[in-house]
């Protein structure tokens, strides 16, 4: 009733407004006419006071339908954003976990495989290394027998020859 009452009220004033400068009020022979006019004033104030009450509380419900309704999106958001990011950490997780994995398997496979091949490679590049120093300090030596040898050969051809 009070927005109904709110909205016939505005109506009626601005009636008596109207009827107060045209002078409807003031004079005596009008009186009957003005309380006629008054009536039919009320009738359509209290008309369009249930009028204006019903578009504001439709517009009420509209505006509280729109809140609830943005509300519900934002709690949907929330909880999927909630959702996504825990499982983007489970994820992340299980990633993590299967590198360590990865990574245990591969240290043990360069320490079992690797590791071993590579003291072998460097073994055998050292024994070739000290076979070829060897080699090259005996090379002096071979080459001095090398050229008594032909000495030898060039003195037995001049004696037989």
């Amino acid at each position: 009733m009070g927005g109904v009452l709110k909205h016939a009220r505005t109506m009626l004033y601005a009636a008596m407004s109207l009827a107060m400068m045209f002078g409807l009020r003031t004079n005596e022979e009008y009186e009957a006419l003005f309380q006629g006019f008054m009536f039919v004033v009320l009738v359509f104030a209290i008309l369009y006071g249930v009028q204006q009450y019903k578009a504001d509380k439709a517009a009420r419900i509209e505006r509280f339908e729109t809140d609830v309704s943005r509300r519900a999106e934002q709690a949907v958001k929330d909880v999927l954003r909630t959702w996504y990011d825990r499982q983007a950490d489970q994820l992340l997780d299980h990633a993590v976990a299967q590198l360590h994995q990865r990574r245990a398997t591969l240290v043990q496979w360069y320490q079992k495989e690797v590791l071993p091949a590579k003291q072998r490679a460097e073994q055998a590049t050292r024994s070739a290394q000290e076979e070829a120093s060897k080699a090259q300090s005996q090379l002096g030596m071979l080459q001095r027998q090398k050229t008594d040898h032909e000495k030898a050969k060039a003195a037995l051809a001049a004696v037989l020859g």
